[in-house]
């Protein structure tokens, strides 16, 4: 269970670009103290997933994936911020903006992630103000 602090979301996907996303994230968490939950998200991408593969298999298999990665991240560190890894079925950017919606940030190898997100949270920011003015 993670604290009340602040929470930074990153999704990684194996790439090198997602993976200099979780370093970040990750260096990020620690200079403001923050949480960091790393995030993967699998659908059966092959006829062999779908075919032979259990969700169980699949879920175990980016579990895996995912603490393989963090863990040689968090190697290189010296400190080192609260993280919280995740599998999730799903596609990336669904789970990622659910993920991030009220967090402080969300880290993302897509620039288009990032700005959908940045978007949302305009427009929720807005929503909340206008709410608040009328009382």
């Amino acid at each position: 269970m993670m604290d009340a602090r602040e929470l930074i979301v990153v999704g990684i996907d194996g790439s090198t670009a997602s993976l200099a996303a979780l370093r970040w994230a990750l260096k990020e968490g620690v200079a403001r103290d923050a949480a960091v939950e790393v995030v993967h998200c699998y659908l059966p991408q092959t006829l062999t997933d779908l075919g032979f593969s259990t969700p169980h298999e699949l879920h175990t298999a980016s579990a895996i994936m995912v603490d393989n990665e963090v863990s040689a991240a968090l190697r290189e560190m010296s400190e080192v911020p609260q993280v919280h890894q995740c599998s999730d079925s799903g596609g990336p950017a669904k789970v990622l903006l659910e993920k991030a919606a009220n967090q402080v940030m969300l880290v993302s190898q897509s620039a288009s992630t990032l700005l959908a997100t940045c978007q949302k949270n305009t427009r929720s920011l807005n929503s909340s103000r206008a709410q608040h003015k009328h009382r």
